[in-house]
């Protein structure tokens, strides 16, 4: 089984490198970069909404890129033939940098997520009480494997996904990257047989 891992090299930010001050006299909790794209990965337990950590990385800037779509390349493969397992794949499509990466079992679908294979700790990140810009547009993202395997009717994953995003948008990270527009994405995902929403935080800035 190939793994992807990313061509660049990784900067994980812990709460030692927080409180850089932006150019708008802003104090930034999260060290964002210009000039650079910046991509947060955050993880939340689908039956309890508690959260699970996240990931903060850095790319290249997006050229001739609309800003009204995340910039993901997606391939999702279903199960094949001799039991190979199904695969999900987004690649960032300015480098073709691996972001996301996983694998489902055919017998009785438990997942595995190879990438992010690690995230910063919850507790690296702090829950505030702010008024935040809505991000400029929110995409899910379905996986149809996934989909077969843990069927949801829309009503309950559309009601999953409001609920999760409000816990979401109370962390400081969410509050820095509304300072500018930044664009959301949604992915349910079972590791093992417990299902995680992977919210995708995405800003090509200047």
């Amino acid at each position: 089984m190939k793994i992807i891992l990313p061509s660049i090299i990784i900067l994980m930010l812990v709460s030692c490198q927080k409180d850089s001050t932006g150019p708008e006299g802003y104090n930034y909790s999260w060290n964002l970069h210009d000039n650079a794209v910046n991509l947060a990965v955050l993880k939340y337990n689908y039956e309890t909404n508690e959260f699970e950590g996240g990931i903060l990385n850095y790319y290249s800037k997006c050229e001739n890129c609309d800003n009204d779509s995340i910039p993901f390349d997606k391939t999702y493969v279903p199960f094949g033939a001799a039991d190979e397992p199904a695969s999900t794949l987004f690649t960032y499509s300015q480098t073709s940098d691996t972001i996301f990466q996983s694998f489902l079992s055919p017998w009785g679908c438990p997942g595995y997520v190879a990438v992010p294979h690690s995230f910063i700790l919850p507790d690296s990140f702090e829950v505030i009480d702010f008024d935040s810009n809505e991000p400029t547009s929110m995409e899910t993202f379905i996986d149809p494997t996934v989909s077969f395997c843990y069927p949801i009717t829309d009503s309950v994953f559309q009601a999953g996904l409001e609920k999760t995003w409000e816990l979401v948008k109370t962390l400081d990270i969410v509050r820095d990257f509304a300072q500018r527009n930044y664009l959301v994405g949604f992915l349910l995902y079972p590791i093992d047989n417990s299902l995680k929403w992977y919210v995708f935080l995405y800003q090509n800035r200047e």
